[in-house]
Parts: C-alpha cells; structure tokens; sequence
C-alpha cells in the first residue's frame, strides 16, 4: 500500500512524496479503507499551499475524497465495518 504524503507548504511539485509498504495496521479504534478511486481537487492543492482553511502540519496525509472498502478494523471499532465500502 501506499499514501501521498505533504512534506512542505508551497512548491507541490517538490512537496509531495510517496511512501510505500506502509505498517497500515488499525489503531484500537481506527477502520483502514483500501481506496479504490481517488480524485485530486482543488482542495488538495489549496491545502498544500497553505490556502486552505485548515493550515496543514507537515509531514500530513494529503488527499481528502475517495472510495474504497474497509479492509481491517481496531478492536474497538464497530467489527461489522469490515468489508463494506
């Protein structure tokens, strides 16, 4: 698995890294989702130019629309999410 990760604010270009082979298991209560579509917008990139109305703290995640389906669940978190979309 992978995620885009924002590293700076300002130059996208040289902002933005994947990393891969991630350690993606759930915390107790956390639900990870596999996405399988995901759209860059124009909040993507207000976000990583500091634009947006959240100011990002680097290193963050970056991406905020997708589509996908619960692939592992936290001990804590509601055990019939898994495999739903």
């Amino acid at each position: 698995m992978s995620k885009l990760v924002l590293t700076g604010i300002g130059d996208i270009d040289g902002n933005v890294r994947i990393e891969r082979d991630l350690d993606l298991t759930p915390g107790s209560g956390d639900a990870l989702v596999t996405l399988e579509a995901a759209a860059i917008n124009p909040a993507d990139f207000l976000f990583a130019l500091g634009w947006y109305g959240v100011y990002p703290q680097v290193p963050s995640g970056i991406g905020f629309e997708g589509v996908g389906r619960v692939t592992a669940v936290g001990a804590d978190a509601d055990q019939a999410l898994a495999g739903k979309r």
